[in-house]
């Protein structure tokens, strides 16, 4: 069976959410490991392809490297957040 490519569109910010949680998952104490032990993760291949998500994303990315990274992520958050109060 073929297995095509898709694509998937961020903006910057979103890009940069993403990429900065997907590092503090991570990173956190075993927080994947949790996961998948409380079944949110069902299978290996699902961390996987997130590796393989925030792998592209440093890729893609220089904004972590910055001296100023906290504020650049925080506003980042804030423009992704918008107008939507319902999270």
């Amino acid at each position: 069976m073929e297995n095509p490519e898709i694509t998937i569109k961020l903006k910057r910010d979103e890009a940069l959410v993403l990429y900065d949680f997907l590092s503090r998952s991570e990173d956190d104490n075993g927080l994947w490991e949790e996961l998948q032990k409380n079944g949110k993760i069902e299978h290996v291949s699902e961390k996987v392809v997130l590796w393989r998500l925030q792998g592209f994303l440093e890729i893609q990315l220089h904004e972590m490297f910055l001296p100023n990274y906290k504020e650049i992520i925080s506003n980042a958050r804030i423009s992704v957040k918008g107008e939507n109060d319902y999270v």
